[in-house]
């Protein structure tokens, strides 16, 4: 395993991981899912984390945001600073609030993040309503028209008073966009954002995704298992496995001069046009990568 470089302490840094490390406890078992991780994000930067699945990306983001699902028994550990805030010790509240203000997040399944029963102009301005200020019902309708203009939709009229189900992914997707970047967030985070979508899709809502973060100055966090897709887009990256960072630093040196043999694995995979047939990764029980 390499070294993780230390934590910034920058007076610009809007996310610092120190140490993270959680552990959940199930029919008396004990399981590491996330274990020492450290990384920060700097103002306007973006940072990818990379792995096969069951690497820990998605329980790493669950662990910083406290979002863990229902009647799972999480225990996390170590720091995690979010815009001058520790979020492990403030208060179930007060974190909501921080997390509404501060945070924009893309859920992987556009169709699964949106309530069903809910037209799409009514819940994309939710988070608003998180505030001390309440708008009024006028005030955070023109609030969703405007910001599903500003993703694109034609007629958001219209558009703003349909159901999840009556619009297609790219479209659930671009207004899980309007909803992360409606509070103008510091920090985004997509969690696998264009799993669900077709190539074509997936190209522009991740041009999307740059355009609303470079309006309002965000950082990213992208969870991806597209090496392409974190090269092409974020500065920095970390690559997981079983829950460790096995390495990390800038996006183009790492994918280009690889020093984990599992990280170099994980781009000998990368399917090819040309070329030998890419091999299976190895398990950790078979050894090599670790």
């Amino acid at each position: 395993m390499t070294e993780t470089p230390p934590v910034s302490a920058a007076p610009d840094t809007v996310l610092a991981v120190r140490s993270l490390t959680t552990t959940i406890h199930r029919r008396g078992v004990e399981s590491t899912v996330v274990d020492d991780v450290s990384f920060s994000i700097r103002a306007g930067r973006s940072l990818a984390v990379v792995g096969e699945s069951g690497a820990g990306k998605s329980m790493l983001i669950r662990s910083l945001l406290g979002i863990h699902p229902p009647g799972l028994d999480a225990r996390v550990t170590g720091s995690v600073e979010l815009a001058g805030v520790d979020m492990l010790n403030t208060g179930a509240a007060a974190r909501r609030r921080v997390l509404a203000a501060q945070v924009g997040m893309i859920h992987q399944d556009p169709l699964r993040s949106l309530n069903p029963t809910y037209r799409v102009g009514q819940q994309l301005t939710e988070v608003l309503t998180f505030g001390r200020a309440r708008p009024s019902r006028s005030a955070l309708r023109r609030r969703a028209i405007d910001a599903m203009a500003a993703v694109g939709f034609r007629d958001p009229e219209h558009e703003a008073r349909r159901f999840p189900h009556e619009l297609s992914g790219g479209q659930r997707q671009r207004i899980g966009i309007a909803a992360a970047t409606l509070t103008d967030p510091v920090l985004l985070i997509g969690d696998e954002p264009t799993t669900a979508l077709d190539v074509t899709v997936q190209k522009r809502v991740l041009d999307l995704i740059d355009e609303r973060r470079k309006r309002t100055g965000a950082s990213l966090l992208l969870v991806t298992h597209d090496l392409g897709v974190a090269a092409e887009r974020c500065d920095d990256l970390i690559v997981m496995r079983a829950g460790s960072v096995v390495e990390s630093g800038p996006a183009q040196q790492l994918l280009t001069q690889p020093a984990h043999p599992y990280t170099r694995a994980l781009i000998d995979a990368i399917p090819r046009l040309d070329g030998p047939r890419p091999r299976r990764l190895r398990t950790l029980a078979e050894g090599t990568l670790s």
